[in-house]
């Protein structure tokens, strides 16, 4: 049986709070398993496609890429794939258990990791203060590992290398095994290998149990051997010198980290932001390390481990992770001003209090979580974009967005090539990067783009602030490129030239992205609602999960009370965007319609809670319907006081909304306000509306005459 407690602990010793902390500990695990395991694959970075389709590219072609083969940049890129064990793997869970095979690889190595640190910092952390690492810590990893890229398996490794060096010296025969995982599987992060062996090599050269075993140091030899043991042999030296200079200005987990975001802290206790838990666990690190200075008592390979991680955060912000993994075994530190006193040892009030409050902070943090599509949420990502072009089946050349090139390529490859990814700068250079994002600039740059490389597909996002400028010099400069597609990410433009029988069978007239935005069915006469649902239909026939798409299909179905179709098409935004309060606000508007007020309620409640301070506000109205429909008239009235706005120039409250609320009041009981929402409505009442003047006026006059 495999004994995971180090040795040093006896948990038959005594009645202290051990017991308790391991029960924390258990929790820990169960409650951030249970976060992972209902946490979606989602985008944060499309990287993980770009791994899946190079995994893809290893096993089919049967050999490591070296090139950009997914590019139509020319020359072709050579570069070093360092992390080809990585999408091996991750290609071959997706291709056998699909996303959710994803989910579940994120969610045990994450797992693992958190309990390595609890096993490292047991060995001679038991108090409050364990608990209080082992709070912050799992968020920490929760945090870094939502997204399944190669840097988790980095984490697992430098964990494992600690534990075993640490804790579990008569098992050093499984690092140089580890060690050749590690560097197949995200080879760039080689140097952290070589400090953490190099570390407690040094360390050992100290201690007297050490210095005449030299199977230590032959063990130590073959980890390092191991760095030359991947398909890249020495090349793979140079990849992690490669300079980052340019790339740390667009690539957020490459910029310096400045003395500002190490100061930054949030004070919301139960929702602390991702900075805040990096820099108590960074405060904690930098208390542990001076206490082992000043007491004359920290270990040589712990010291150098930490100056190692320091080394690390000088080059870039994404070593954060990297600094607070190696600098755990300095945490035993912390407790030397107090080890005369062995508070920890005790089951303490103030402890226990302590403890109870971390399990409600973190079932509070990790339960807390934005509800999305699972396993796989698609939101942010081009998927009608791909889902057009896998119709169309032409095969061709793709300019892309290089956020989006990693998704582009997993879907669409190898029929169709894309410029690039954000494999930057260890396969495209600096340069792509920035002839990418300038290429529509101007109609000069676009011009030599396409003299160069003759794109057969723009693929755009329309919700970058530059889009206009770029739809107006595609349109007056480049008349070859015309919209074919789109979806709610991105804009998909054709070479009409290359592809005219394309272009003419798919192209819309009505429909665009501008045109849905400001989409008011109500406003447009029957004729042309009718050419716009015909159109939104036959998108519908090519990709039929479009938010934007769906949103203005049921307004039409509602304006021509066809409540069934409308709802519909509503449930189609909830169930592919369930963290958007706008399918749950589309349905709700036809079940006001149809006045099922309870129902809507329900959904519109639902929708507050995924929408801002100005969206609240604006579904005031509908709120306030169902409350009155439901004869809540109390309910009703207070809600238009909680809003804030009844008397705001604001354009969101009408004379027509001011009038009903002006019933509302004073079926609730409250007279004198009722005749003041009455006047205001009377205020704002145009006088080219005889009709509702009247109403007011005669709303006006009950009070006056004392009936109403």
């Amino acid at each position: 049986m495999i004994n995971l407690v180090p040795d040093a602990i006896d948990l038959r010793k005594g009645k202290d709070i051990q017991p308790v902390i391991l029960l924390y500990a258990i929790f820990v695990l169960v409650i951030t398993g249970y976060y992972l395991l209902n946490l979606p694959i989602s985008v944060g970075d499309t990287d993980l496609w770009y791994h899946m389709n190079s995994g893809r590219y290893t096993l089919t072609q049967k050999e490591i890429p070296k090139i950009s083969f997914f590019s139509f940049i020319e020359p072709a890129r050579a570069w070093v794939d360092y992390y080809w064990g990585f999408q091996v793997a991750v290609y071959s869970i997706y291709e056998n258990f699909g996303y959710l095979g994803l989910v579940f690889l994120r969610c045990i190595l994450t797992l693992v990791s958190i309990l390595l640190i609890f096993l490292i910092l047991f060995r001679h952390n038991r108090g409050l203060l364990l608990v209080i690492l082992l709070s912050f810590y799992p968020l920490m990893l929760c945090e870094r590992n939502f997204l399944v890229r190669p840097h988790i398996v980095s984490y697992l490794m430098i964990l494992s290398f600690i534990y075993i060096l640490e804790c579990k010296t008569n098992k050093i025969y499984f690092l140089p095994f580890l060690s050749l995982l590690w560097v197949n599987f995200h080879g760039i992060t080689y140097p952290v290998l070589l400090l953490i062996t190099g570390c407690y090599a040094m360390g050992y050269l100290k201690k007297e149990k050490y210095k005449s075993n030299l199977s230590y140091f032959l063990f130590f030899i073959f980890i390092i051997l191991g760095i030359f043991l991947t398909p890249h042999g020495l090349s793979l030296l140079r990849v992690p010198f490669v300079s980052t200079e340019y790339a740390s200005l667009y690539i957020g987990e490459l910029y310096k980290l400045k003395l500002d975001m190490i100061l930054n802290f949030s004070f919301d206790f139960f929702n602390p932001d991702y900075n805040t838990i990096v820099n108590i666990l960074m405060l904690i690190s930098i208390i542990a390390v001076l206490s082992g200075v000043i007491k004359r008592k920290m270990q040589l390979e712990h010291f150098l481990l930490w100056v190692g991680g320091v080394f690390l955060l000088t080059k870039s912000s994404r070593f954060i992770t990297e600094y607070l993994l190696l600098t755990i075994p300095s945490l035993k530190y912390i407790q030397l001003v107090n080890e005369k006193k062995q508070e920890s040892k005790l089951i303490t009030f103030p402890a226990l209090a302590g403890i109870i409050l971390l399990v409600v902070f973190q079932f509070s943090y990790l339960t807390n979580s934005e509800q999305t599509r699972f396993p796989f949420s698609t939101r942010k990502l081009p998927v009608g974009v791909t889902a057009f072009l896998k119709q169309i089946d032409t095969g061709g050349r793709i300019f892309n967005d290089a956020d989006t090139g990693g998704y582009l390529q997993w879907e669409l490859g190898p029929k169709y090539t894309i410029y690039m990814d954000m494999e930057v700068p260890f396969l495209f250079t600096d340069k792509d990067f920035f002839i990418g994002k300038y290429a529509l600039s101007s109609s000069a740059s676009f011009s030599k783009f396409v003299d160069k490389y003759h794109p057969d597909f723009l693929s755009i996002n329309w919700k970058e602030n530059e889009y206009a400028s770029y739809q107006k010099m595609i349109q007056e400069k480049f008349s070859n490129y015309r919209m074919i597609f789109f979806d709610d990410e991105e804009v998909l433009y054709i070479n009409r030239e290359k592809f005219p029988k394309i272009f003419e069978k798919y192209s819309f007239q009505h429909i665009s992205p501008s045109a849905l935005s400001r989409f008011s069915p109500g406003k447009i006469s029957p004729d042309i609602r009718d050419q716009f649902l015909s159109e939104l239909m036959r998108y519908n026939q090519i990709y039929d999960h479009s938010a934007i798409i769906n949103r203005a299909t049921s307004k039409i179905f509602l304006v021509n009370r066809n409540y069934d179709k409308s709802i519909y098409h509503a449930e189609k935004v909830i169930d592919y965007f369930p963290e958007s309060p706008e399918g749950y606000i589309f349905k709700a508007d036809v079940l006001l319609t149809k006045k099922e007020y309870q129902e809507a309620l329900k959904l519109y409640e639902i929708a507050l809670t995924r929408m801002g301070v100005t969206g609240k506000t604006q579904l005031c109205q509908q709120l306030w319907r169902c409350y009155y429909g439901l004869k809540l008239y109390k309910k009703a009235y207070n809600l238009l006081k909680e809003t804030g706005n009844i008397t705001s120039s604001s354009p969101i409250f009408s004379y027509t909304d001011l009038y009903q609320f002006s019933i509302t009041a004073l079926s609730a009981g409250k007279t004198s306000e009722a005749k003041m929402l009455a006047e205001l409505a009377l205020f704002k009442v145009p006088d080219d509306d005889p009709k509702w003047k009247q109403r007011i006026l005669f709303l006006l006059a009950g009070f006056q005459s004392g009936h109403s």
